[in-house]
């Protein structure tokens, strides 16, 4: 019989190392997490780059091979399109694409009808290109979200003569085939691109992509350094924020996905209250002083420890799948479609045809039905065609394709029968056009619009639309070359129609060694001369000082006379006002239905036509201007709105909610 002594120390000892336990488990699992995310993202980054390195090396051996000098110089399109079709079949490529010596695109393999743009003028990376360098990155694409690409200048005779892109396209494919080379079995990875939500994922799993579709959206915005927990079909992950490294900017994000070992802190608790359990019980033994009562107290005591254990790890377990972000498709309209042109910007050749696809990225939304009405410059472009043979309208429920190329309208309406489309995008229709005058043309989509949800009301649940805005080229001559005329590029604000938010502005040019040059950016293009400012060279970062609409108006004055080029550009970098919020209670009971009713507004850009809600410390999710729903858990609570303008600035309004449980309610009732 041990000592009463012995026991009070050995109880006391026990007691002790629960909390001792505890903190050294929870020290070694967040130790463990985080070298786990560092080994992730360094697996990321490396794969990443030996992609970019890997296409670099084939453009440069396409280069140094001269396999498609022939065909670029006699102006062969055909031959150099099925030249590099075979060659990017060779190599195992997603795409190539060549252009001339002007940067404009000649060949495209994986969107061949697109082609006529001004490539090289028109992005950060293509100014490195026109400079000599080769790049090696992964970039925002014009026909694609995301690309990784390996771009080397073609240089003959001491001049540029094109430029060779070899790229993978970051798809659900890319998305898979990078998983399993470079993470972890069970690790997964999804890449967002801000404004389209998440394009790529490696799930293999239709459901999985439009729950990511509709959690990851833009008001969830980026996580940061921030480690959230998420569960997925019954799957705990914790999810990290990866930054993508462009050539200068960053063009959006990977979401890393690792299993949660949540059962190691359920074991390190459950230890803890054996431990803590143990120890009370050795205390008790004091108490006791017959043999006989001692050893059925012990066999009753370790029978209710491993009992308290078993109920303290389930119940661990709970309380850590409810603390975590279950993804499930909602059972409410949310609000969560956008249109947009693709591609939103360009500056375009008038010597070839050009293909601009409407797309509707869903958001998570299940739509069944889409009416499109586009208003453009007859002046400008003539529309040649609607195409449906990418669309994800049912081909027996397009309802009208008209072209009005006198009034400069085209009218689309379509249909998608049963559940309706719900992947993360899709083209409604693309059209074919075809550029008469040079000079800027813009793309609006009319007040119109409208995209229906699979709902069995047909609600309308577009969100926004982004119009697009073009450049026209002039048709170049044989001999002549794009330093013939001055044209304007932005590659910071490259959508003249699009609100921004950054102040930021870099401007490029097609320069003439024998013209001089002034610039001015002010609030009006008539008034914009009268403060001009001489400058050297093709490029101009410059801040935008104040909000509003402003044009950077450039002048050129050479020998055959002075011309200018005026580029718009639209800054809203204030956040709207915080949205107002009309509750039905603040103190509801457990279970009661409450009532929220929001409102909003922007003095510049104008609001998009949904608002954000987060629950406590969860995520946001897009709802319409009111939702009802119930409390189930007493306490403190917090609802969070957000809403964002056409600059993707937000602001938002927090209401406290107190839950009463149903004594409290009944306490609070009697006693009034």
């Amino acid at each position: 019989m041990y000592s009463r002594t012995t026991r009070v120390v050995v109880g006391g000892i026990l007691i002790l190392l629960a909390p001792i336990v505890l903190f050294v488990s929870h020290l070694f699992i967040s130790t463990h997490n985080k070298t786990q995310i560092s080994e992730n993202v360094e697996l990321l980054e490396k794969g990443l780059r030996s992609d970019e390195l890997y296409l670099l090396a084939q453009s440069q051996e396409l280069n140094a091979s001269e396999t498609f000098d022939r065909h670029l110089q006699s102006g062969e399109l055909a031959e150099l399109l099925s030249s590099a079709i075979a060659e990017k079949d060779r190599r195992k490529l997603d795409g190539l694409l060549i252009t001339d010596a002007n940067g404009v695109v000649v060949t495209r393999t994986k969107a061949v009808q697109q082609r006529g743009d001004y490539i090289l003028h028109s992005t950060s990376w293509g100014r490195e290109v026109l400079n000599g360098n080769e790049v090696a990155s992964i970039e925002a694409g014009v026909a694609f979200p995301l690309v990784v690409q390996g771009v080397v200048p073609m240089e003959r005779n001491s001049k540029l003569f094109g430029s060779i892109v070899s790229s993978y396209v970051v798809d659900d494919a890319y998305a898979i085939r990078s998983q399993q080379q470079w993470m972890p079995r069970d690790t997964h990875i999804a890449f967002h691109v801000p404004g389209k939500g998440v394009i790529a994922d490696s799930f293999i799993n239709d459901e999985y992509s439009t729950l990511l579709a509709f959690y990851f959206t833009e008001g969830m915005n980026d996580l940061g350094t921030t480690t959230i927990r998420v569960v997925i079909g019954g799957d705990q992950y914790l999810v990290q924020s990866v930054t993508l490294k462009g050539s200068t900017d960053s063009p959006g994000h990977v979401l890393i996905f690792f299993p949660s070992k949540s059962f190691f802190y359920q074991i390190a608790i459950a230890s803890a209250t054996a431990l803590l359990v143990l120890g009370v019980i050795v205390l008790l033994t004091l108490l006791l002083q017959k043999k006989k009562n001692m050893l059925l107290f012990g066999w009753v005591s370790i029978f209710l420890c491993a009992v308290v254990c078993v109920f303290v790890y389930i119940g661990s377990g709970n309380y850590f799948a409810k603390n975590a972000i279950i993804l499930s498709l909602p059972h409410y309209t949310i609000y969560n479609s956008t249109l947009e042109l693709d591609p939103p910007s360009a500056t375009l050749s008038q010597q070839f045809e050009y293909r601009v696809g409407i797309k509707l990225l869903s958001g998570g939304e299940a739509i069944n039905a889409a009416e499109i009405l586009l208003a453009y410059d007859p002046q400008k472009i003539q529309v040649i065609e609607i195409d449906f043979s990418r669309s994800f309208c049912n081909q027996s429920l397009i309802l009208q394709r008209d072209i009005d190329n006198n009034a400069g309208l085209v009218h689309i309406v379509c249909g998608i029968p049963g559940t309706g489309f719900s992947e993360r995008s899709g083209i409604v229709a693309d059209l074919f056009l075809q550029p008469t005058e040079d000079g800027l043309f813009t793309l609006k989509f009319a007040p119109e619009t409208k995209v229906l949800a699979s709902d069995g009301l047909g609600t309308e649940v577009l969100r926004y639309a982004v119009d697009g805005s073009y450049v026209i080229a002039k048709q170049l001559g044989p001999e002549e070359t794009v330093s013939g005329q001055t044209l304007v590029f932005s590659p910071t604000h490259q959508n003249q129609e699009r609100w921004y938010s950054k102040r930021e502005t870099v401007f490029t040019w097609t320069q003439r060694n024998d013209s001089t040059y002034r610039y001015s950016f002010d609030n009006s293009i008539e008034d914009g001369f009268t403060s001009a400012t001489s400058i050297k060279g093709d490029t101009l970062q410059v801040a935008v000082l104040t909000d509003g609409i402003h044009y950077f108006t450039l002048e050129s004055r050479s020998d055959a006379g002075v011309q200018r080029v005026n580029y718009k550009v639209k800054i809203d970098s204030q956040s709207p006002i915080p949205p107002t919020v009309n509750v039905s209670t603040n103190k509801p009971h457990v279970g009661e239905l409450v009532r929220f009713e929001f409102m909003g507004s922007d003095a510049l850009s104008g609001l998009q036509s949904n608002f954000y809600i987060k629950f406590d410390d969860g995520i946001f999710f897009p709802f319409g201007n009111s939702f009802v729903t119930a409390f189930y858990e007493s306490g403190k609570h917090t609802v969070t709105v957000r809403t964002y303008d056409l600059a993707n600035n937000f602001s938002d309004t927090v209401v406290p909610i107190v839950v009463q449980s149903q004594l409290q309610a009944a306490l609070g009732s009697l006693f009034q």
